[in-house]
């Protein structure tokens, strides 16, 4: 196998042209892209440890002479016992989304150093309804220092707390200010979701504090059977300081009336 054609670089290359062409590469022909390879992909990330690796493509592009028989056997055996003894460990790393993305999934192409010092790429792709803390595996994607197969990459996701807004299971919590007189009189909020959809919710009059109004089907997917859940909006009275000593006497009037 010639890994420079395998990369579709020339032998004189530079190391930053050997890894553009090894992201380009990557990307196209991941298995979770339409039209990907998985065999391709290993065959690729092979042939870029070697040759994106300088120590490594100094030895690929000068080999040394053959083994005699017993050199080769005395070396086999070497390599053998080390890699029972010694194996790659695994590559850990984090990545934080937002909780848009816990709704609609998304690909992020994320890049990571593995102990060598060599850069990888991958697309991590966010599946529905994921739980901050959860642990995504990419099996053989891992450490490659130790001769033998590589350990995994392990994915920690965080995701972003939103402001004002609580997840709760499969249910979405959003705590939702609204003027005091307003609650009284009626009125009617706007209400934007992570997801950037629009809800008008009417407010009736005479509403109490810490009213939970319930609207289903948005809050997050299941991670498994992709449902998802409600959206409770939890109403908090705001109240507003009021200067005109004459429409403070008016409210205190119509108050005297109501009780």
């Amino acid at each position: 196998m010639n890994y420079y054609s395998v990369l579709g670089v020339s032998k004189d290359a530079s190391q930053i042209d050997i890894k553009q062409a090894y992201r380009k590469l990557a990307m196209k022909h991941h298995p979770d892209r339409e039209g990907g390879n998985s065999a391709k992909l290993s065959e690729i990330n092979a042939a870029y440890e070697v040759v994106g690796n300088p120590d490594k493509r100094a030895k690929y592009d000068n080999p040394q002479p053959s083994f005699s028989s017993t050199d080769f056997r005395s070396t086999f055996d070497e390599n053998i016992f080390r890699q029972r003894v010694r194996r790659n460990g695994n590559t850990a790393i984090m990545m934080e989304i937002l909780l848009a993305d816990v709704i609609t999934g998304k690909v992020i192409l994320a890049s990571y150093r593995v102990s060598s010092g060599e850069e990888q790429t991958i697309e991590i792709k966010i599946p529905l309804g994921i739980q901050s803390g959860q642990i995504l595996k990419y099996n053989g994607l891992g450490d490659n220092r130790e001769p033998g197969p590589r350990g995994d990459l392990l994915v920690r996701i965080n995701v972003r707390e939103e402001k004002n807004w609580t997840r709760r299971d499969d249910n979405l919590v959003l705590k939702c200010k609204v003027n005091a007189l307003d609650m009284i009189t009626g009125t009617s909020v706007r209400v934007q979701t992570p997801d950037g959809k629009h809800i008008e919710l009417k407010i009736p009059a005479g509403t109490n504090t810490d009213t939970k109004f319930s609207i289903a089907e948005y809050g997050t997917p299941n991670a498994i059977t992709h449902k998802r859940g409600n959206l409770y909006i939890h109403i908090v009275p705001e109240i507003i300081k009021i200067k005109d000593e004459k429409l403070l006497e008016q409210i205190r009037s119509y108050r005297n009336e109501a009780s």
